[in-house]
């Protein structure tokens, strides 16, 4: 399979997620020679703890992929802007289902969850 961006691997397991990561790191090692697996740990860990079952459960991800963007510009012009108050009222009032993309992006992760349990 040619591998496209976005391109969504067979297997999501933990473990396969990693290998795969460490393998391409591997494929760059040469031109970063800073980031290394251990590194890559690291921060893989923090994101194993970040998209939890709850995460999925919760519909978590719904504010994650379309809020991260937004807070990172947010900050550079309202550096004393409550992200938790606003995430909270935005969740109270949004709507997913009024979005196709983001109907189809819940639909596939259920499906995932689903075919991984």
């Amino acid at each position: 399979m040619d591998k496209k961006s976005g391109a969504i691997p067979a297997n999501l397991d933990e473990t396969s997620c990693r290998d795969n990561a460490c393998k391409e790191i591997e494929k760059v090692q040469e031109k970063i020679p800073e980031y290394t697996a251990t590194i890559f740990d690291k921060h893989f860990q923090k994101y194993i703890d970040i998209f939890n079952a709850a995460f999925f459960e919760n519909e978590d991800y719904l504010v994650w992929f379309q809020a991260k963007d937004l807070q990172k510009k947010l900050v550079q012009y309202l550096p004393n802007f409550n992200f938790k108050s606003f995430y909270n009222k935005a969740l109270d009032s949004f709507v997913y289902q009024d979005f196709p993309d983001l109907v189809q992006l819940h639909n596939e992760i259920i499906s995932k969850l689903n075919s991984h349990q």
